[in-house]
């Protein structure tokens, strides 16, 4: 279940009750995050955010369930909440996703005061800008290259947008099958880490009052 970001004059209200649902339902050791709440990393406040939501799942045993956008609200949000330039939004955006695909915090990322460890998380790379898509994609076959033990994650679009983000993502999805099964076959069996990015679109599924629902779907 996925909790979307609305104005900035009510999300404050939506990411309690966001993670309240995350503390029942997203414990630790139960299979991984069931409810996710969504942050936009245009604005300025978004490090501090996740950071804070990060601690009260380290302290509540939880997995906090992160869908990363940039943002939706541009023409209506308060204009000073938001970053200067699409640049600053860029590094935001990348510097979270990094942070957390890597369970290390960073000059972006930085932990709420008091807190050193990570806790679980999994995590929703929801966003149109293919080279953060990529530089996501390179940490995780690296950690797989590597042996190294990675977090839950996937990539996800709207709906008629960003076809071409969507495609290369099941592209590399059949090619990383492939590569796995071959690698298999040579070492005999043995097992073979190899990334395999899972894609979703985000689709339109009723209208209702002016209102819009959504599903995910492959």
């Amino acid at each position: 279940m996925v909790f979307d970001a609305e104005h900035a004059a009510v999300q404050k209200g939506i990411d309690q009750w966001t993670v309240d649902y995350m503390k029942k339902y997203n414990k630790t050791g139960k299979g991984g995050a069931v409810v996710y709440g969504t942050y936009q990393a245009y604005l300025k406040a978004c490090p501090e955010v996740v950071a804070s939501h990060l601690a009260i799942a380290r302290k509540e045993n939880f997995t906090l369930g992160v869908k990363l956008v940039r943002g939706a609200y541009l023409g209506s949000d308060p204009r000073e909440l938001i970053h200067d330039t699409k640049p600053e939004t860029d590094n935001c955006y990348d510097g979270i996703a990094d942070a957390l695909v890597r369970r290390s915090y960073n000059d972006v990322l930085r932990p709420a005061k008091g807190e050193t460890e990570f806790p679980d998380v999994d995590v929703a790379i929801a966003g149109h800008n293919l080279e953060s898509v990529r530089k996501t994609q390179r940490i995780r076959a690296k950690q797989a290259e590597n042996g190294e033990d990675r977090i839950e994650l996937v990539y996800a679009q709207l709906q008629g947008m960003a076809d071409e983000v969507s495609c290369e993502l099941v592209q590399e999805g059949r090619l990383a099958e492939k590569k796995k099964s071959e690698l298999a076959g040579a070492r005999e069996g043995k097992a073979v880490d190899v990334d395999v990015p899972q894609a979703y679109k985000y689709l339109t599924w009723e209208r209702e009052k002016g209102e819009m629902r959504w599903v995910e779907s492959w």
